[in-house]
């Protein structure tokens, strides 16, 4: 695998991945994120299997390839780099390089077959919202969250989706929030889901989601995330 990418876009897909990889782990390849090469560019995962988030940005492609990097390593050193091309290469599916400017890094990596297989998710049945209406639902209900073990069912927010409404709602025993918003979504069935508030961690920290949101709960415990 070897690519060459703007110091901005690796920072970029970095900053998407990073709420999802774990601060400590019994298993070293969820403290790596997984690098793949694309048609557009290189796609960035990351998950501590209870989340799973991917992001995708452009790049010049010049041998295809995947491998994990470690994304502590990986994030430091993106953030000292000086404003100039990023030149990655990988030789076999361990050893990485990175030059930029007069800097030059290895890393050891791991294999991708470590890495775990995210969940197919299909969009032909969901919902569909502007980002910044996602975002206020998030942030005006999901402080609310219980943090008590003892009530785990009052431990995530519950998301009401309807075919022409979103509802959040959340609630610690004391005090209660909930918001909605209508939506347009006909096609889409009915579906409520209780999800835990780190899963909105990612969304209500990606700033660069402004266009509009499509999500899909109806195979999965908790939903999935998709740009658009």
């Amino acid at each position: 695998m070897r690519f060459t990418i703007s110091r901005e876009k690796l920072q970029e897909g970095l900053a998407a991945v990073a709420a999802s990889i774990p601060a400590k782990t019994t298993l070293p390849v969820l403290a790596n994120i997984l690098l793949e090469t694309t048609d557009k560019g290189i796609k960035l995962s990351g998950t501590d299997l209870d989340i799973a988030v991917s992001t995708e940005v452009m790049a010049d492609v010049d041998a295809a390839g995947a491998v994990t990097i470690p994304a502590k390593k990986l994030s430091e050193i993106a953030r000292e780099l000086p404003p100039a091309p990023v030149k990655i290469g990988a030789v076999g599916e361990q050893r990485v390089t990175i030059e930029c400017g007069r800097s030059r890094f290895k890393l050891l990596g791991l294999p991708r077959d470590e890495f775990p297989t995210f969940p197919s998710v299909r969009f032909n049945e969901s919902w569909r919202i502007r980002s910044g209406d996602l975002q206020q639902l998030i942030s005006h209900t999901s402080f609310a969250v219980s943090a008590e073990e003892s009530r785990p069912i009052l431990n995530g927010v519950l998301w009401e989706l309807r075919p022409d409404r979103m509802r959040m709602v959340a609630t610690n025993g004391h005090r209660l929030a909930k918001m909605d918003v209508p939506i347009n979504a006909a096609n889409a069935p009915a579906s409520d889901l209780i999800v835990p508030p780190k899963v909105f961690s990612p969304r209500r920290k990606s700033s660069k989601l402004r266009e509009g949101t499509t999500i899909s709960g109806s195979d999965h415990p908790s939903p999935r995330f998709s740009r658009v």
